[in-house]
């Protein structure tokens, strides 16, 4: 069975087996463990990328976005990858906007380092279009916000989106 230190199943087969020792609960997708009481949310994704859907089983407390995304650039599985991309968007990864710096500070200190084999190029390039981080659109709540402020939130998100392109650039160079 696939697990992490930050409590992550991945994979039907993996999450069948490790459902088998839980039962559900009153919650919708919550389910507790037998022996330890530890709860558990199933959650399914789409992927637009893989075109299917893909589950996860985590334990609860939810992972916060900073250590999915160390799990993100550890991950060696494509699916997993690609799971754990769908899991930071959908935790509203924009709500502090130092998660969209840290994961594209994470992808180009990871493209610095790795070798240019066609998964982990891969792994790059599917990060930055699950997640959106090509997107330049300003996500910040502009009311109450000085015209200063909001340019500066906008180019926050410009500047991302940019190194986010170029990142994807690098990534599409065929002569590794």
């Amino acid at each position: 069975m696939i697990m992490s230190s930050t409590e992550l199943v991945f994979g039907k087969e993996n999450i069948d087996i490790k459902l088998k020792s839980l039962v559900k609960t009153d919650q919708y997708n919550v389910f507790k463990d037998k022996i330890t009481n530890d709860h558990w949310l199933l959650t399914f994704y789409e992927s637009e990328m893989l075109e299917c859907d893909l589950g996860v089983l985590e334990k609860v407390p939810v992972n916060k976005c900073v250590d999915l995304i160390g799990k993100l650039i550890d991950s060696e599985d494509i699916q997993e990858v690609i799971t754990i991309c769908l899991i930071i968007y959908d935790r509203n990864f924009d709500d502090d906007k130092n998660n969209r710096l840290l994961l594209i500070e994470s992808l180009e200190n990871y493209y610095n380092i790795c070798p240019r084999t066609e998964f982990a190029l891969k792994k790059i390039r599917f990060t930055i279009y699950e997640t959106e981080l090509y997107d330049s659109i300003n996500l910040e709540p502009i009311l109450g916000k000085s015209y200063v402020e909001i340019e500066s939130d906008s180019t926050f998100y410009k500047e991302i989106s940019l190194r986010s392109k170029k990142l994807l650039e690098m990534c599409s160079v065929s002569d590794w």
